[in-house]
């Protein structure tokens, strides 16, 4: 075994110092550790996120060798996962719990759902604002109409994903059933009891899909869409990820998914799943992270975004495994850096570039929050209690050839539109005793079109 000697020691000593002159911008270097000397403890990062497996593991990887490099420490995450407005609701919990004793851990961070979401948590005083101005140089200030970042730094967007249909291609060639390719087909009668769907208001993938259709189509023909939709349902799950699983295994024939996560699926199946971009009917959405006023050491925070708006950081998002040298995932995700694609046209996983090209639908942020306001509830209302009797209706009305008459009375709003927009308003703000009051009025009216659709088709 060689021994240490004196002169090893200074190399060493020499190479971590040339090391240090060549951190990036914005980033300071900690001491030198001292020979001899246990190595510091591993700092903890707390992040809420809805995001997958795969994505955590990489940038837990990642993230914890850069910190390595230029901090001199490790760090141990702890996730907690989510669907994005269940992470909502966690910060929420925590940030009124912090002065309590809690065994919930407080999160540093919120890492992953879209900008809306959010805002809202800026919005309600739950974000802390830092500055990365350094790091924020190539990137733009908005994509396609969307701001990438918060005015005053309390929330930055680190990528784009896009909303589309995951499908099992070879359960439906064995059925007999043509695949789907837009968001109508999934409300076709050739898919009732085959639609995997989780609830939106524990899916964010689910409430984006959605709401893209409203967006589109408008509130006549996409609830119209939407209500077939879950007709076509067997039932509403509550994650994303079973509705997703449902699919791997048959169960379901296609479900709602972001793109990241179906375009995994599909390259781990050897051609079972397809994943697929509606054509025209979907957006680059941005999704974003969050620095919390529950944060124990904002620096480490800090240096996360700044890791996720780093070439480092975007190259993980857009480049295939092998390209980015990282932890051997490919991600699926669309760099917010316009010179990542530039920089590695040939390397990138997804070779449409949403920065220069749109895929159909230019998001309002306006016009989403109100329909989004609408949505949950309505959802709730017309497919909660009320889902057999929607079931039932819509197979009396396939079965009777679909006659204007009923197919009308069972896809027909109860409500008009500005109703709609003040009626989603009035629900928000409401105290839980008065929202279950709303809702329960809006099932009962639910229930009798239903009733009456059942009717008419028999």
């Amino acid at each position: 075994m060689k021994r240490w000697s004196l002169s090893m020691g200074r190399a060493i000593l020499a190479g971590m110092t040339v090391f240090g002159s060549l951190l990036p911008i914005g980033c300071e270097k900690t001491s030198d550790p001292v020979l001899g000397q246990p190595p510091p403890r591993p700092k903890r990062l707390t992040v809420v996120t809805p995001h997958n497996q795969k994505i955590r593991r990489a940038f837990q990887h990642n993230f914890s060798a850069w910190y390595v490099a230029h901090r001199g420490t490790s760090v141990d995450f702890r996730w907690i996962e989510r669907g994005t407005p269940e992470c909502l609701a966690y910060v929420a919990e925590t940030a009124r719990a912090v002065s309590r004793d809690d065994p919930r851990p407080a999160p540093d961070l919120m890492f992953g759902g879209g900008i809306a979401d959010h805002a809202q948590l800026a919005d309600r005083g739950h974000s802390a604002a830092i500055k990365l101005d350094d790091v924020l140089a190539d990137i733009p200030t908005e994509i396609d109409g969307l701001p990438t970042r918060d005015a005053d730094g309390r929330w930055y967007a680190t990528g784009l994903s896009s909303f589309g249909i995951l499908c099992n291609q070879a359960a439906c060639a064995a059925w007999s059933i043509e695949p789907p390719t837009v968001w109508q087909d999934l409300a076709h009668p050739r898919f009732r009891s085959w639609i995997g769907m989780a609830n939106p208001a524990y899916s964010g993938s689910t409430r984006e899909c959605l709401l893209l259709i409203l967006q589109q189509q408008g509130w006549e023909q996409g609830w119209a869409t939407i209500i077939r939709i879950l007709a076509n349902t067997r039932a509403l799950v509550d994650r994303s990820s079973v509705a997703l699983h449902q699919v791997e295994t048959g169960v379901s024939l296609a479900t709602f998914a972001v793109n990241f996560d179906g375009m995994a699926l599909a390259a781990e199946s050897d051609g079972t799943l397809l994943y697929l971009n509606p054509p025209q009917q979907t957006a680059a959405n941005p999704n974003a992270v969050s620095v919390l006023k529950t944060c124990a050491d904002q620096q480490l925070a800090r240096d996360f975004v700044w890791f996720c708006l780093s070439a480092d950081g975007q190259k993980l998002w857009g480049l295939e495994a092998d390209e980015h040298g990282g932890f051997g995932e490919t991600l699926y995700h669309y760099p917010i850096n316009p010179r990542i694609y530039e920089d590695f046209a040939d390397q990138l996983a997804l070779q449409e570039n949403p920065l220069k090209q749109g895929f159909g639908v230019r998001i309002d942020p306006k016009q989403r929050a109100e329909n989004a306001a609408a949505l949950l509830p309505l959802v709730q209302a017309a497919c909660g209690e009320n889902h057999v009797l929607l079931q039932q209706a819509w197979d009396a009305v396939v079965q009777a050839g679909l006659p204007a008459a009923a197919l009308s009375e069972l896809t027909a709003l109860p409500f008009d539109e500005q109703a709609l927009v003040e009626m989603g308003r009035a629900y928000e703000a409401a105290v839980p005793a008065a929202a279950a009051e709303m809702l329960a009025e809006w099932s009962a009216a639910f229930q009798a079109k239903y009733e009456h659709a059942l009717a008419l088709a028999r």
